[in-house]
């Protein structure tokens, strides 16, 4: 069986070579899938730490893992609303 920890940088890992691709081919900003895998890496990680008894390493990680969740939040796209102009109210009153 495959400890979580390993899967967890495997996964980490992962992430950092589709981030490096992107990167190289022009596009530096920051992908989603990036941060995705990165945070599942982090909390393979931090379940490794919580069952191996190792409570600093899992406190630092869970922190980590909250930064990289409020980045994928900040970055994700917000959705549009529309707003009402004065075309499409006269439009209803019709």
């Amino acid at each position: 069986m495959v400890e979580s920890a390993v899967l967890g940088l495997s996964v980490i890992t992962l992430g950092w070579i589709i981030q490096l691709v992107y990167s190289w081919s022009g596009r530096p900003e920051m992908k989603k899938r990036f941060l995705i895998l990165q945070g599942l890496g982090i909390a393979l990680l931090v379940i490794d730490s919580y069952v191996t008894g190792m409570i600093y390493t899992m406190t630092v990680d869970f922190i980590y893992l909250i930064i990289v969740m409020i980045i994928l939040v900040r970055i994700s796209p917000k959705p549009v609303r529309r707003v009402k102009t004065k075309s499409s109210v006269k439009k209803k009153r019709r």
